[in-house]
C-alpha cells in the first residue's frame, strides 16, 4: 500500500530497465491486469494511450521518517538501558 493510496507503474534506473508497478493493493484483479498491459506497453515503447494519467512515472512515495526515528530510539533505550530523554 502507497502512503498515497494510489498506484505507480513506469520504468527507472540510469538505463531505463527497471520496470514497475507498485502500490494497486485492495484494487483487485482488474489493477493487477491493467498494470500486466500497462508494463507490456511500456516494455514495448507503446505509451501513448497511457501518457498523462496520473500513475504512470509518477515515482515513489517517499519513506516516512518517524518509524524509523522510533526505532532508532527502541534500539538505544535497549542497549543502553535507559531513556535518551532522561539523561
Amino acid at each position: 500500500i502507497s502512503l498515497r493510496r494510489n498506484c505507480s507503474m513506469g520504468v527507472r534506473g540510469d538505463q531505463r530497465n527497471v520496470y514497475y508497478a507498485l502500490g494497486y493493493s485492495g484494487h483487485g484483479v482488474t489493477a493487477a491486469n491493467m498494470a500486466g498491459e500497462v508494463l507490456t506497453d511500456l516494455y514495448s515503447d507503446n505509451v501513448e494511450r497511457w501518457r498523462g494519467l496520473p500513475f504512470i512515472e509518477a515515482g515513489f512515495d517517499p519513506i516516512p521518517l518517524e518509524p524509523f526515528r522510533w526505532l532508532g530510539y527502541q534500539m538505544f533505550t535497549r542497549l543502553i538501558g535507559r531513556s535518551p530523554r532522561t539523561g
